[in-house]
């Protein structure tokens, strides 16, 4: 078992217990469940943004596009220019 498989069990034992299953359990459940489907039976997404984190993801491209928006080069200069304000 490698350590992302350990982490998988540990976070699943904290909370399969909720559910009354061990890992045994639900993986038996999955693999049953993936023959009854044939196929995975839950949809594999990519995490896509929400509108709020699409608009901000817009507006951090024009601000970077604009050549009138000061840039800093580096965080103390940005400090230092947020304490003039």
């Amino acid at each position: 078992m490698n350590n992302n498989d350990e982490v998988l069990c540990i976070i699943y034992k904290s909370g399969g217990a909720e559910l009354g299953l061990n890992m045994t359990t639900a993986v038996n459940m999955f693999l049953k469940q993936t023959i009854r489907e044939n196929g995975i039976p839950f949809s594999l997404k990519l995490n896509t943004p929400n509108e709020i984190t699409r608009a901000a993801i817009a507006e951090g491209r024009q601000i970077a596009a604009d050549s009138n928006v000061k840039g800093y080069k580096s965080l103390s200069d940005l400090k230092e220019a947020l304490d003039e304000i």
